[in-house]
């Protein structure tokens, strides 16, 4: 046997040691660069997800699969409208989605076409009346009701009534009797605006309002009988000052159908934004075709199932790794498994059934739509994300999230991937807050039986201090340390919480408000009943912990999910800390570094700076390595 020398020897194995390096690198190295199908992406807590701050409905990808949805007799006699709809493959969202689908996600329905066109940069003087869709939907009652002070301008100043008004009597209606004003004989107009010269039978100076209180019969004239292009949205004074939602049928209005609306980023429509649900993320271990089955250990389902259904056949999935909270689980392809969704009368439509997935951006029940694994290549390591919608009704409810798919991004094998929040949310009151910081708002925290499960104890403090206790990256016994010792400064907070004139005492180390629920079960077990004269009586310092970690911990998924405008990107480090202690302070609502100031003359930013600083010196001081 021929001897190989030593230098080739050392090269072949060096090459061997240097390509198994990058092979286990690029395993346990997660990927930052998802594929999207031109769904502009932005880089958070490095991993890719959609940048909703520029995605529109317009610039989604069109429908990748037909459907159609109707309501059975019975459900339609209960339906202020009719929503049916039915699309085809290639077309555009915008055209099959409409207003009411998001009257309690993104709350189109407040929202005006000024605010709309600003947002979107349309002049609306280049906009017809043919091309706002509510406007085919009412009638001269329902406009008069709608847009602010029109009842109050002359007809003839609103072309589209006074043309409305003269064709009808032009046609020779002789049931519009229309109530002749002395000295005005029948000369008519045809579709002139502005045209008043000509004797029409009616004033045209008269208000509006004043002329249907005169003429109630002529309520329910329609503005859809006259050719709409010709006129422009200004041509109704006020219109573009309408809120969306006074409008007659505003609910069957597409969103393709309000000018300008699919062109505004989709982070623009939501009242407080579409933001991370959670901040749970994991990696992309392998990708499984359709051929697994009975698959247990899920992390996919829907809001009516929770989110740990098990699939039996064609189970089609990625397994996560990475994340020692999910790794193993698996997320089903919803292209195979269907689960139970849906809310109200509504849940009946589509059979009852949503394809499995997760809810990742908004807020808990207020969810926009829904996250669904598609399309899932074993052979490639890679796995489709796509988004489903519902129709929601006043009333009625909601359907299944089960309108789509709509194709957002694609994930490859050793990539991360946003979960957003693992357990479901509890929305419970956070009882912080008091005189002029007090501001009425709810967060997510986890309930008792969350705090018990065995996958969340590694979070939880105990009375050693000790830094392996985090949550999202914050040392759970840093910032209590922080917080109780910023809270027992005289000049801190206020001893009393006071809400809608209803004030109970702050106790314990964290002052927090003695009708936190866990604090009145505690009180209520000891002594037969809570004694708000001394709340504090033989409550163990593990109870106050136990509350504020209730309180805290919800706090920190909210300020995560967040958008820092100092840096333009999700709260981190020192200012997430700070975010936090101003949330915990002065409530969900609170703007953020609100310079809103409490009975002792000190800000909300007073208060979380002086919380980061704490948390610092603990962090140090408890000898914790970042």
């Amino acid at each position: 046997m021929n001897k190989i020398s030593k230098p080739i020897r050392f090269g072949y194995w060096a090459l061997t040691g240097l390509a198994l390096l990058l092979f286990i690198s690029g395993m346990l190295l997660p990927g930052l660069n998802a594929q999207t199908t031109g769904v502009p992406t932005l880089t958070w807590n490095q991993t890719q997800i959609p940048n909703w701050g520029e995605i529109t409905f317009g610039s989604l990808p069109p429908i990748s699969q037909g459907g159609k949805l109707f309501l059975s007799p019975d459900l339609l006699q209960q339906s202020e409208y009719d929503p049916y709809r039915e699309w085809q493959v290639g077309t555009p969202i915008a055209q099959v989605l409409t207003l009411g689908d998001f009257r309690q996600s993104l709350r189109i329905q407040e929202k005006n076409l000024g605010e709309i066109a600003q947002r979107s940069n349309l002049n609306l003087q280049e906009v017809t009346l043919a091309q706002f869709g509510a406007i085919r939907l009412q009638t001269l009652k329902s406009l008069v009701s709608a847009v602010p002070d029109l009842a109050k301008f002359p007809l003839s100043q609103i072309p589209p009534v006074y043309d409305l008004l003269v064709s009808e009597l032009k046609s020779g209606n002789e049931n519009l009797n229309l109530g002749l004003a002395q000295g005005y004989s029948a000369q008519l107009v045809s579709y002139a605006p502005f045209d008043v010269n000509g004797q029409v039978g009616f004033d045209p100076e008269q208000p509006f309002g004043e002329f249907l209180l005169n003429s109630p019969h002529l309520d329910s004239l329609s503005l859809s009988s006259l050719p709409l292009e010709n006129y422009n949205i200004q041509d109704i004074p006020n219109l573009a000052l309408t809120t969306l939602g006074n409008l007659n049928n505003w609910e069957a209005v597409t969103i393709a159908d309000v000018p300008g609306l699919s062109s505004v980023p989709l982070n623009e429509l939501s009242p407080n934004g579409i933001q991370a649900a959670g901040p749970m993320i994991a990696t992309v271990d392998i990708a499984l075709g359709p051929q697994e089955k009975n698959r247990r250990n899920t992390v996919s389902g829907s809001d009516v199932e929770g989110f740990n259904v098990p699939c039996e056949s064609e189970c089609a999935h990625i397994e996560l790794a990475g994340n020692p909270a999910v790794h193993g689980k698996q997320w089903i392809s919803g292209k195979y498994q269907q689960v139970r969704g849906g809310h109200g009368p509504l849940a009946t439509v589509n059979g009852g059934m949503e394809p499995t997935g997760r809810f990742l951006f908004g807020e808990t029940g207020e969810w926009p739509f829904k996250v669904v694994l598609w399309d899932v290549s074993e052979k490639d390591g890679t796995a489709e994300l796509t988004l489903f919608f519902r129709v929601c009704m006043a009333e009625l409810g909601c359907t299944p999230y089960f309108m789509g798919p709509v194709p957002l991004m694609t994930v490859n094998e050793r990539d991360s991937v946003l979960l957003g929040q693992l357990l479901p949310a509890l929305s419970v009151s956070s009882g912080v807050g008091s005189g002029s910081l007090s501001a009425a708002g709810e967060f997510s925290a986890p309930t008792n039986e969350m705090l018990a499960n065995p996958s969340v104890q590694s979070w939880l403090p105990t009375p050693t201090k000790s830094c392996d206790r985090t949550y999202q990256g914050v040392a759970l016994d840093a910032l209590g340390t922080a917080f109780a010792q910023v809270l027992q400064s005289s000049s801190a907070i206020d001893s009393q919480s006071c809400r809608s004139g209803e004030c109970v005492e702050r106790v314990g180390p964290y002052r927090m408000p003695a009708n936190h629920p866990t604090l009145q079960q505690a009180i209520a077990a000891h002594g037969g009943g809570a004694d708000l004269g001394n709340p504090e009586a033989g409550l163990s310092t593990a109870v106050f912990d136990s509350a504020f970690l209730e309180t805290v911990m919800g706090l920190i998924e909210r300020s995560a999910s967040q958008i820092d405008p100092v840096t333009v990107r999700p709260f981190t480090g020192d200012r997430l800390i700070e975010r936090v202690a101003q949330l915990y302070f002065a409530g969900a609502a609170i703007p953020i570094d609100s310079l809103a100031v409490d009975s002792f003359g000190n800000t909300v930013a007073d208060h979380s700076t002086r919380v980061a600083a704490g948390y610092r010196s603990a962090y140090q001081q408890m000898n914790c390595r970042s």
